[in-house]
């Protein structure tokens, strides 16, 4: 029915298995599908339809609706597809967004490590070199004004870290820097650079040659607070971390899904 050579192959396994419980006369009641939104965009919507039509065959009516983490009280911008498919004739309603209480702060240890802060070679790569043809510098810049500003985590990714550049936090001078992002005159000198995790490379020219520079702090999103920005309990953490790297563990919370978001939608349930 599908290339299931692909991650989104792994739907077709689940029929399989919906099949022989079927035969068996023990489909589950309920079934909660979780994926990224664009599982039904232009390009996919054939075979998420087709994967409906399935789950219909079977006797399911499914319901399906893109939430963002942000409406269900993590300050997480994580948007994700979610279908409920019940079995027999029943209707769900997905529930309904709350205000967001918490920010980003809330979430943030208060002693990090110095190894997660971003060495001087790291923001070279950021400030020089493209990514899927843009400017990283530009990915860089709006990760910080949507970690500051905003005080939101963006959507945490199995390669969360050094590599991914959505979640750097400012720690110091956090108010001037986004004064001066706003304004559009961030550059950045690497001869201002002092120390591995320290730049005072982000300035802004006022009047001719005239500077204004800061040093600013930035670092990653730790692994704890990966999974706190999941609604994970500190305690949980604790026991999934026994033995495991940091690499791991950013990309066990990336590929998770948001506590919160799924006790509201079992709620509905009830």
């Amino acid at each position: 029915m599908s290339d299931t050579s692909t991650r989104s192959g792994m739907l077709w396994e689940v029929e399989r298995i919906l099949k022989e419980c079927k035969e068996l006369g023990q489909l589950p009641s309920c079934l909660v599908m979780e994926n990224v939104p664009q599982v039904h965009s232009t390009d996919n919507m054939s075979d998420f339809s087709k994967w409906i039509n399935s789950l219909e065959g079977m006797g399911y009516r499914s319901y399906w609706k893109d939430l963002i983490a942000t409406d269900f009280g993590i300050p997480q911008t994580r948007n994700r597809c979610f279908m409920i498919s019940i079995l027999g004739d029943y209707n769900y309603t997905f529930p309904k967004p709350i205000p967001l209480k918490l920010k980003l702060k809330d979430m943030l240890e208060n002693n990090v490590d110095e190894k997660y802060y971003i060495k001087n070679g790291t923001l070279r790569c950021f400030f020089n070199q493209k990514e899927n043809g843009f400017p990283r510098r530009e990915r860089f810049l709006q990760a910080l004004e949507l970690t500051n500003k905003k005080q939101l985590a963006g959507t945490l990714t199995a390669l969360q870290g050094g590599k991914a550049t959505d979640n750097h936090i400012l720690v110091k001078d956090t108010e001037n820097y986004i004064e001066w992002y706003e304004k559009g005159k961030i550059d950045m000198d690497c001869r201002a650079w002092k120390e591995e995790k320290i730049i005072g490379a982000l300035m802004t020219t006022m009047k001719k040659n005239k500077i204004l520079k800061t040093d600013l702090t930035i670092r990653n999103l730790t692994p704890k607070e990966c999974f706190r920005l999941m609604g994970v309990k500190d305690e949980d953490f604790e026991r999934c971390a026994k033995n495991q790297s940091d690499s791991s563990l950013y990309h066990l919370a990336g590929d998770s899904i948001a506590v919160d978001v799924l006790c509201f939608l079992f709620k509905e349930m009830l």
